[in-house]
This record gives C-alpha cells, sequence and structure tokens, in this order.
C-alpha cells in the first residue's frame, strides 16, 4: 500500500481534483444525495479494506484491489472537500431528503481511518506469513529424496549409517525385460547442454568432492557444465556415467548430486572453500570420513506453503550457514540490518547464495520484503558477485 501512495501519487492527486471539482458542482447545483448509494459504497470500501488487509487476494488482483482502494479514498476526500469549499462561496443547499456534505465528510473520514490502518494491518500480515513460513521452533523440511518423517530428528549416528548403507547396499534393480542396446543395459544418460558461450556461466565442477581434474575435464565432454544437471541426476544416470567414464567412477560419486543442489545455490562447503582459494584437498577419501563428512552438510530448507502468493520464484535457503559463519549481507547497498535479519529467517547466508539469484528470484525478494524492484534496482546480485569474488581473493 505504502508502495502504491508513493509510486501513483500523480494518480491519486488527479482524483483527489476530481473528486473536488464534483463536490463543488454538486454544492453550487443544490444535488440532493440519498443515504443508501453512500452507506452501500462505505460498506463496499470497508469490505474492500478488510480483503486487502488480510491479504485475502494474492498477487495482481490484490495489486488492484488496493490501487482501487486508494482512488475512491483519493475521490471520496476531494468530495468532501468540494462541498465544504461550496459551501464558504455560498452554494445552494442540498434537498432535504439528506445532507450530502454531511455523508460525503464522515465517508471520507471513514476512508482515511481504513487507509491509516490497512498498511499496519497488511504488515502484521505479512509478518504472520513469515513466522508461518518459518517457524523457530520446528525442525527445516529438506528438499532432497529422504526417508520418511522420524518423529525425532535423527543423529548424527543414524544419517552415517543412512549413507554408509546407500553406498554398501544399493538397491537391486527391479525385474524388467531384457533391454535391446548397449545404451539401455548402461542405465540411462544424463542430458547434457553445449558449452556456455560466457565462461562466467561454467561450474567450477572440481568444487565437488570426489570430481578431480581429470574427471571434470571427461564430464566436460559429455556435455556437463553446471550443478544444476548433476544435481537432477537419478540412480540410472549415475549408473551410465560410472559406465562411460574413462576414468572409472569413484565410490563418492553416489554423493555428487547432493553437493551439486547445496553447491547451485551458491552455499559452498569447507572443500569447495580449500578449491577456490588454490588449495589441493584430498580426492581419494576413506569411505567412512566421507560418509560422515556428508552426514554434516547442512540440507535445503524445502518451500513454505505461502511461496506462491509473491511473484517470483523463492530461493533456495539454508536453516544455518553452511560453513559455520555468515558473510555481512549489510555491506549490500539497499540492505540494512533489519533486511539482512529477514534474508537470514529465509535462509540468505551467504554473498554467493545473493550472487546464485536468478531474475524470479530477484523479484520474490522483492515482492516479500514489501520492496519491489529494490533488488534489481539496487543491483543486489552484481554487488554480491563482487563482494563473493572479493572474499575469495583474499
Amino acid at each position: 500500500m505504502l508502495y502504491l501512495l508513493q509510486a501513483l501519487s500523480w494518480w491519486w492527486l488527479a482524483a483527489l481534483a476530481l473528486g473536488l471539482l464534483v463536490g463543488i458542482r454538486a454544492r453550487f447545483a443544490g444535488i440532493a444525495s440519498g443515504g443508501g448509494w453512500l452507506m452501500l459504497v462505505g460498506y463496499l470500501f470497508l469490505l474492500g479494506a478488510l480483503a486487502a488487509a488480510t491479504s485475502l487476494l494474492p498477487g495482481r488482483a490484490g495489486l488492484w484491489l488496493e490501487t482501487a482502494l486508494l482512488a475512491v479514498a483519493a475521490y471520496g476526500i476531494g468530495c468532501g472537500c468540494g462541498c465544504v469549499v461550496g459551501s464558504l462561496f455560498g452554494g445552494g443547499s442540498p434537498a432535504p431528503s439528506g445532507d450530502i456534505t454531511a455523508a460525503v465528510t464522515e465517508f471520507s473520514a471513514q476512508a482515511n481511518a481504513l487507509a491509516a490502518a490497512a498498511p499496519v494491518a497488511i504488515a502484521a500480515n505479512a509478518e504472520a506469513q513469515t513466522l508461518l513460513q518459518s517457524p523457530p521452533a520446528a525442525p527445516p523440511l529438506v528438499v532432497e529424496p529422504a526417508p520418511a518423517p522420524r518423529a525425532e530428528p535423527a543423529s548424527e549416528a543414524e544419517k552415517i549409517a543412512g549413507l554408509r548403507s546407500s553406498v554398501e547396499a544399493p538397491p537391486a534393480p527391479t525385474p524388467e525385460a531384457a533391454p535391446s542396446s548397449l545404451e539401455e543395459r548402461s542405465g540411462a544418460r544424463p542430458p547434457s547442454i553445449d558449452r556456455p558461450q560466457d565462461a562466467a556461466d561454467e561450474d567450477d565442477l572440481r568444487l565437488i568432492r570426489g570430481i578431480d581434474p581429470t574427471l571434470s575435464h571427461e564430464l566436460h565432454e559429455i556435455g556437463v557444465w553446471r550443478f544444476s544437471q548433476i544435481a537432477a541426476w537419478t540412480p540410472e544416470h549415475l549408473e551410465w556415467i560410472a559406465r562411460h567414464l574413462r576414468q572409472r567412477s569413484p565410490a563418492s560419486a553416489r554423493f555428487w548430486p547432493q553437493q551439486a543442489r547445496l553447491l547451485a545455490t551458491g552455499a559452498l562447503t569447507d572443500h569447495a572453500r580449500a578449491v577456490l582459494k588454490g588449495e589441493t584437498p584430498p580426492q581419494a577419501d576413506d569411505m567412512d570420513k566421507l560418509v560422515a563428512w556428508m552426514a554434516r552438510l547442512p540440507r535445503l530448507v524445502a518451500p513454505g506453503a505461502g511461496d506462491g502468493l509473491y511473484a517470483g520464484t523463492r530461493p533456495a535457503g539454508l536453516p544455518e550457514p553452511s560453513c559455520g559463519e555468515s558473510d555481512d549481507l549489510t555491506r549490500i547497498e539497499g540492505v540494512d540490518a533489519a533486511l539482512a535479519a529477514r534474508l537470514n529467517g529465509l535462509g540468505i547466508w551467504d554473498w554467493r547464495q545473493i550472487a546464485h539469484w536468478s531474475p524470479a528470484n530477484a523479484r520474490w525478494i522483492g515482492a516479500y520484503l514489501a520492496l519491489p524492484g529494490a533488488p534489481e534496482r539496487q543491483a543486489w546480485v552484481s554487488q554480491a558477485q563482487a563482494l563473493a569474488h572479493e572474499a575469495i581473493s583474499s
């Protein structure tokens, strides 16, 4: 509502001026006004204000509703002021059926009160939705495929046991008809893409623990350039990869998709951070150490039920910083301490996460924070990219 007041201020002035002229004209013409239709308009305005305050109509419909309410309020205020001005200059009095000046003035006062209260109610409703979407006491859900929900969070030992069993005892294939080709016997080939024209659009696959420079080159040869591709791999894709890589695929390949899903959001693991700093972390790890390391990685927060109320797409978040420390988001121009706290509540902790936002993500964040267009105008993404590059280079 406040954004509409600022962005369309000239339209509200025009509606106010139109109401002023109509009020003066009605006063001088001595036009009578019955209270019935005015009461009907008042009730409709009240219902519309309540619908806007409770976000009953989300998205574009809610925006049009708020615009109409502000226009009616401005017009009603203008009519009331016009009647008062007309009476001061000797305008004719209305017919005995009703006092239009008093009725319009009362309606204007109600409109002012509702217009002032609506932003407060909308803000309170937005905060309530935020609390419902990310309650502090409930553990976050995960996006990745997981076993059936447990009554209590699994301990680290249980996580390690589950990851180890997925490696040591892979599920047996379901009986099917004999495959008719080598391609079918070797699993399903994962989708490939052409090499991005801009080198900045290529992901460094070496950030995934278990992929060395040689494996990274072989993956490039079969059209794998982005974390998002590996994140979407199925067990059948992994089977195909294991058969077609010239260098035998290590057992850690089962954990590549989970790491890729994390890295695709801009989050870093300690292994990925070491690679970016030019260090050479060990690639051939003991399986027990690798399983324990994977169990400590954070899981992505699942989308909330109310995410669809805002335009765009909610960016993926983490329940806690990926490496235990968060970046100072207030170094991004346009992000103050209050906005940084709300971004943390969405699971946004690092500059790299913001640097990986798509245009749809930036649009969703602007709508959620009641600052539509601010992330794009203030270039939050490019600022975050520069800060993340500076942090790695230092």
